[in-house]
């Protein structure tokens, strides 16, 4: 206490949130006061530059048409279903329910060249999955 009353009467009191210590007598109210600010950056806009539209990012880009022979889109759907066959029994229902809301269908044979690629990458992301666990 020594020290602090001889600081006291040397300290200045500057600026926001400065403390002050010391003896109050009579009718004392507390007020506290809380400002929150938020500010939010705007996207700037132009004439000549159009406003950014988020939508554009969640449109796919068109890919040109994937061109199978026979030979080839059978070579394909044979790779597919010997994947398919590695696959345990919860997985093969789990493919079975991916292909139906995919594409309407449990059957591979009847997809179209270009949709190969997908159950492609499915059937390695799930085998690969079952290994690293």
């Amino acid at each position: 206490m020594a020290l602090l009353a001889r600081l006291l009467p040397k300290q200045k009191i500057q600026g926001d949130g400065a403390i002050q210590l010391g003896r109050v007598s009579g009718d004392v109210k507390a007020v506290t006061q809380v400002v929150h600010q938020h500010f939010y950056p705007g996207a700037l806009s132009t004439p000549e530059q159009p406003r950014f539209d988020p939508s554009e990012i969640s449109r796919p880009k068109e890919r040109p048409p994937v061109v199978l022979s026979p030979d080839e889109h059978k070579q394909a759907i044979s790779k597919i279903l010997k994947k398919r066959d590695q696959l345990l029994p919860r997985e093969r229902a789990g493919f079975d329910r991916w292909m139906e809301e995919q594409f309407k269908t449990r059957y591979v044979k009847v997809i179209p060249h270009g949709e190969l690629h997908r159950i492609q990458l499915y059937l390695e992301k799930t085998i690969t999955n079952r290994e690293v666990k």
